[in-house]
């Protein structure tokens, strides 16, 4: 069953239910309509099998906005029928834990998911309203909440990192947790929000959080997506590709995940197979990280024009990211353009925020001192982007644009520290895993 988040691109579509059914690889899609007077439904579904259409169940329900978890459930069990699948015990104390909101807050919940899915300043504005009108709807909603805090950490990432926006996701995180405190959502949120630049990058908070939420829901595809991107980072890659593959296992339209399942074959120094999976990827979710990491694949397969024009085409559309500027850098300094390329890191600096992505930036940085010959200046900037939320040992042993300081016992020392710390790291994953395993199979 494909999560709400694998839906909700459907939203104001008309599309064939046969071919949202092959779009989301399943074997059969409930399509349904609803007429609506004051509080009152009357709802129409229909399972219909992908493969040719026939339907296999349907059915006409009346009822009210209060009473929609009941029709949900009930629903739930004549698929379950038709589809001749028995549910778990675990399965179905899951439908009867699910929380019974307002049924006004519940639509109101509803209509602000759809706009924070679309991720424009707009939608993301729309969807704080929705959910603040969910929130005081139902104040014992964990999920507007949880909702509150999603939108309020998109705007601390993508649009206002300088401003208080993560705080204010932190409180109504916590909010969400003490209304429900195994809120898989909720736990999510917290480790993304322990995963940031002003949080540290919290690797182990992180893990502890994004494990728990995956646990308690294992069909959270954004709890495997952000997960991948924490086990990346720590230079766990196979770790790393699994979480990804799980997320685009429950949503084959996950497009963040895609962009970190090529993330992931790029530090593996498979420079071509990221490269494919990178270009796959821009075609769902066409955001400019996804085109630095496609303009660096191209820079270590030696295809700088390439890379160049990549770079040239995105950064008009994306003016205020700062990735691009250390992308210039890198390609001078590869051209031996030592002038153009020190502008690029001076305008890097001038234009850094707080964005998740700095590291990257540092990272670039450390690539062109290194191309220049600048060991010293390379080794400082390599040091600050591993202590600022990646150190990433494994992509730096194997980086050709850092041939120039490998051999260099400062290298060597700061590998064998970064090593250990993600040693710890992997010790803990192992750990955490069988630990909800363990878990999971006795509340089975």
């Amino acid at each position: 069953m494909r999560p709400t988040a694998a839906i909700l691109r459907y939203t104001d579509l008309s599309v064939d239910p046969q071919q949202a059914g092959r779009e989301l690889g399943v074997d059969a899609v409930l399509d349904g309509s609803f007429q609506r007077s004051a509080s009152r439904l009357r709802v129409t579904v229909q399972l219909i099998r992908t493969s040719d259409g026939r339907s296999l169940w349907g059915s006409k329900i009346d009822t009210s906005l209060d009473d929609i978890f009941e029709m949900q459930d009930q629903v739930s069990r004549k698929i379950a029928e038709a589809l001749e699948v028995e549910l778990t015990p675990s399965e179905e104390r899951r439908l009867a834990r699910t929380p019974r909101p307002a049924g006004e807050a519940y639509e109101l919940y509803l209509k602000g998911r759809a706009s924070l899915f679309h991720g424009t300043l707009s939608d993301v504005n729309s969807a704080i309203e929705a959910f603040e009108q969910a929130r005081d709807a139902d104040p014992r909603f964990a999920l507007a909440w949880a909702g509150l805090s999603a939108a309020y950490l998109q705007m601390a990432l993508n649009y206002e990192p300088e401003g208080d926006w993560q705080a204010r996701a932190s409180e109504m995180c916590e909010r969400a947790l003490s209304v429900d405190p195994h809120l898989p959502e909720g736990r999510y949120l917290r480790g993304s929000l322990l995963w940031t630049p002003r949080s540290g990058f919290d690797h182990v908070g992180a893990m502890r959080e994004l494990v728990a939420a995956i646990a308690g829901r294992p069909s959270l595809s954004e709890a495997h997506t952000r997960l991948s991107v924490v086990l990346d980072h720590a230079s766990m890659f196979e770790e790393s590709l699994s979480a990804s593959q799980a997320a685009v296992a429950i949503d084959p339209a996950d497009g963040l995940a895609l962009i970190h399942r090529g993330l992931a074959h790029y530090h593996l120094g498979q420079y071509e197979r990221a490269l494919g999976m990178s270009e796959q990827a821009s075609t769902q979710t066409p955001a400019a990280w996804i085109y630095h990491q496609i303009a660096h694949c191209l820079i270590r397969l030696g295809r700088r024009s390439e890379a160049a024009a990549v770079v040239d085409r995105t950064s008009r559309q994306f003016p205020n990211d700062v990735l691009f500027y250390p992308v210039r850098g890198v390609i001078a300094a590869s051209e031996r353009d030592a002038e153009r390329a020190r502008q690029q890191i001076q305008l890097t600096i001038q234009n850094k925020k707080s964005f998740v992505h700095y590291h990257h930036a540092q990272y670039d940085i450390a690539c062109i001192h290194a191309l220049l010959g600048e060991k010293d200046d390379a080794l400082r900037w390599l040091a600050d982007a591993a202590h600022n939320g990646f150190p990433c040992h494994g992509f730096f042993e194997i980086d050709p644009l850092l041939e120039s300081i490998r051999g260099e016992e400062r290298f060597r020392g700061l590998m064998s520290e970064l090593r250990e710390e993600c040693a710890g790291y992997r010790r803990l994953y192992e750990e955490l895993r069988r630990s909800h395993s363990g878990s999971a199979e006795t509340a089975a």
